[in-house]
Formats: structure tokens, C-alpha cells, sequence
């Protein structure tokens, strides 16, 4: 019997992190090996949430109190999602999951939803005065809800325009046919890099070109917001209309 310890806490409390390390990896050892339970410990929230979903959907035991189990394994691993020989299974398995627990929720093939950081201490969007509003059907202040509603808003929307966070982990419950336009100051795509990004027909790293010299000056420039402006706009109109 393998025993697995997902710990939420472990992943910076960062959903990216989370998935991409632990419950993607979780999900990897159990299909290799059936004869695993795994050990939920701490975390919160979407982190918790979704890992019962998983477990509940793959008939995954999770064990509440590991005080008399000793020989247990700690996840962390590799982020690029590609490595994995099971790596399309579980992607397909998230779906599976997702659309029997909520079946109602139907895909929109044109619903769009605008998301830029509006809660977020860095990386967001500076000058917007509500320009483009017009062209969504839902725009996002605060991406500070369920991992339920989460679920939903993603299934449902066909075009989702945001800037590089976390949040984007959220991809892997969106709909094939669905399009994503990610803005971020550099280079630097969790989804493209690490392989979520297949979840949807479309997945748009639009990134300004900029050549930091150090880590430090790249960390500067990756977390600095972005100011909005006529370039930007005109590539946000441009994607809505594919």
C-alpha cells in the first residue's frame, strides 16, 4: 500500500503550484498503482476541493488521520505535465470529473469573460478605464471565489482574456473549443511551458518582448503591472472576434 501526503501548504499556496507538483503527480502514481490512498493534509478551499473531486471520481481513498502511518510519500514534483506517460489520461480524467459532478453546466460558444487582476497586489492592469467592457458578458474584479464557481465560470465561457497568474490553472476545465488570450510583461507561460495549454483550441501567450539581464530584473519585470494602452486593446478586439 502506497500512502501519498498532498499538502497544500507545501505549494506556496499557489493553485499552479499545487496542481502542477502535487495532485496532477497524486493522480500520475494512482494510475500506476491502484493500490494507493492518499493523506490530505492542510490547504484550503480550491486546493481541497478539488483534490476530493479527483479522488471521489477515481475511487481514491483519502485517509483523515495518518498518525499510525509511517511509511508515507511527500509530492513534489516536476511541473512540465508532459513528462508523464499519463499526461492527455489525466487531463481527460479532469474533464470526466468535472462534467459529472456538475452537469449542468452547459459550454457557451460565445461567452466572454475579462479577468485583469483587479484584486491582485502585482501583475495587473494599469490604466484600463473599462474601454472594452462592452465586448464581455462578465468581467472579473475579484477571482476570490469557490472552487465551485470557479469550475462553472470555466466551463462555460468560449473566449477568456486575463493576465499570466495562477488563476489560469483553470484551464484544464475549460472546453476544447474555448480560447484563452493570456497578457504577461515576458515571456513566461506556465500553460505553454508545462502543457495545459491543449485543454483549449486556442492559447494565446501575447508578451512583450523584454530581455532582463539577471533574475532579479527578470522576477522586477514579471511582476510589474502592465499599462493598458492601443496596442493592447486592438489585440484584445482582434482575439474576441475568432
Amino acid at each position: 500500500m502506497k500512502y501519498l501526503v498532498i499538502n497544500p501548504d507545501r505549494a506556496i499556496r499557489n493553485i499552479a503550484h499545487f496542481f502542477h507538483e502535487q495532485l496532477f503527480h497524486a493522480i500520475d502514481i494512482f494510475l500506476q498503482d491502484n493500490n494507493t490512498k492518499w493523506i490530505l493534509k492542510g490547504g484550503q478551499g480550491w486546493e481541497n476541493s478539488f483534490t476530493q473531486l479527483m479522488a471521489k471520481y477515481i475511487g481514491i481513498e483519502i485517509i483523515k488521520d495518518d498518525s499510525s502511518i509511517h511509511d508515507k510519500i511527500s509530492l513534489n514534483g516536476e511541473k512540465n505535465l508532459r513528462k508523464s506517460a499519463n499526461y492527455h489520461k489525466i487531463l481527460e480524467l479532469v474533464q470526466e470529473a468535472i462534467h459529472k459532478e456538475y452537469p449542468e453546466i452547459e459550454y457557451n460558444g460565445n461567452y466572454k469573460v475579462l479577468y485583469f487582476r483587479n484584486d491582485a497586489r502585482r501583475r495587473k492592469m494599469a490604466g484600463y478605464q473599462n474601454q472594452l467592457d462592452k465586448y464581455f458578458d462578465k468581467i472579473i474584479y475579484n477571482m476570490n471565489i469557490s472552487f465551485e464557481e470557479q469550475v462553472k465560470l470555466f466551463m462555460k465561457c468560449s473566449h477568456f482574456v486575463t493576465i499570466e497568474g495562477a488563476h489560469l490553472t483553470n484551464v484544464v476545465f475549460m472546453n476544447k473549443k474555448a480560447k484563452v488570450l493570456d497578457i504577461s510583461p515576458m515571456n513566461n507561460s506556465w500553460q505553454e511551458m508545462f502543457g495545459t495549454s491543449i485543454c483549449v483550441d486556442t492559447f494565446i501567450n501575447y508578451y512583450f518582448n523584454l530581455r532582463p539581464s539577471t533574475r532579479k530584473a527578470e522576477d522586477k519585470i514579471f511582476n510589474s503591472n502592465i499599462q493598458f494602452n492601443l496596442e493592447i486593446e486592438n489585440k484584445i478586439i482582434e482575439f474576441l472576434k475568432t
